[in-house]
């Protein structure tokens, strides 16, 4: 099988998975998952496909049909498990709208003890030729409703070198991070933000961003800066 293959490449090569798995930023349980062929311990397909193709780079093995065989093999949650929306309506329990009444209740309780306090605040005051003013406080502001913040997706990018290249890895969130890279090395990074890379050898490497490979980004010996995630 594919993870047989693995594991007898890296222990031709005597090297331990808690070893690699420091290398490469990839947790040695899923490290140990790939070469039992534990399909049920590994994360989403997207992210082991980038896990699987940085871990054959770096053994040196051609990546291409040890994927073959993964993609065969791992599947999304079966459709069962899904409920359809007019049936989960049907058979919505009856907490649902007592939760939803209490909120409702909730709302107009405060309503109308800030309309009643509005009145508790208006003020009668005389002038100094007797006429009765009064004023009353501004309008209420609108209860904003809860600011939601947008999530931010995490990015997974990896590296391998094919040749010598001069490296320099910029992110929003972190300093600088400056490297050389030779031939077999591979170099992961997790980031939500956007990182800007500038290359000394575009096509001394291929690269790999959230499962997807990119290839060389460019011709060998060209420099060339880019943006990920692009636009």
């Amino acid at each position: 099988m594919a993870g047989e293959i693995l594991k007898q490449q890296r222990e031709n090569l005597g090297l331990t998975i808690p070893e690699i798995a420091d290398i490469l930023k990839i947790k040695t349980d899923y490290l140990v998952a790939i070469e039992n062929n534990s399909f049920a311990r590994l994360p989403a397909p997207v992210y082991t496909v980038g896990y699987i193709r940085c871990y054959a780079a770096y053994l040196k093995i051609e990546a291409d049909s040890i994927i073959d065989f993964y993609t065969k093999h791992l599947t999304q949650p079966p459709t069962s498990t899904i409920i359809p929306i007019s049936y989960s309506h049907k058979k919505s329990p009856r907490i649902v709208y007592f939760i939803s009444a209490f909120i409702f209740a909730c709302l107009v309780f405060y309503l109308l003890y800030q309309l009643l306090r509005s009145s508790r605040a208006v003020k009668t005051t005389a002038t100094k030729s007797g006429i009765v003013r009064t004023e009353r406080p501004a309008a209420l502001p609108p209860v904003p409703a809860a600011a939601v913040a947008p999530e931010e997706k995490e990015h997974q990018l990896s590296i391998a070198a094919l040749d010598r290249t001069w490296l320099l890895v910029k992110m929003k969130d972190r300093k600088e991070e400056e490297m050389l890279l030779k031939p077999g090395d591979v170099k992961s990074w997790t980031f939500s933000q956007e990182v800007e890379l500038k290359i000394g050898n575009a096509g001394g490497i291929r690269m790999n961003l959230d499962g997807r490979d990119l290839g060389a980004p460019g011709e060998k010996g060209q420099v060339k800066t880019l943006l990920l995630p692009s636009p």
